[in-house]
């Protein structure tokens, strides 16, 4: 049975992958294309091993887009996925006219 905190610990995490899989679809439909995931993976090149970002990619290609649930999947898989060692790159993300800071627009974008 799983404690508390590792219950909590794993809402956290499926939280965070749902915060960087609406940031990575960037047209808000509910699914990454493979140019969204180019994109993305170019804003957190630092976050994420190239091995990572290609097998994403090559995933996004093969099935024309990734769903969230897919997304999911994917990011349980990568041992060293961790959001709060990319915040820089999820700012750059949604940072998307490269101000440095965000407004109202970057903001409701998410």
């Amino acid at each position: 049975m799983a404690s508390f905190l590792e219950t909590d610990q794993a809402e956290l995490q499926c939280r965070e992958f749902e915060l960087v899989f609406r940031l990575f679809d960037s047209d808000g439909d509910g699914s990454i294309s493979p140019q969204e995931t180019e994109r993305a993976l170019a804003n957190m090149a630092a976050g994420l091993t190239p091995e990572a970002g290609a097998e994403l990619l090559a995933l996004a290609r093969e099935q024309g887009q990734i769903d969230s649930h897919d997304f999911t999947a994917w990011a349980l898989n990568q041992g060293g996925f961790d959001l709060s060692r990319n915040l820089r790159e999820i700012f750059d993300l949604v940072d998307s006219d490269g101000n440095g800071s965000l407004d109202l627009e970057e903001m409701a974008a998410m």
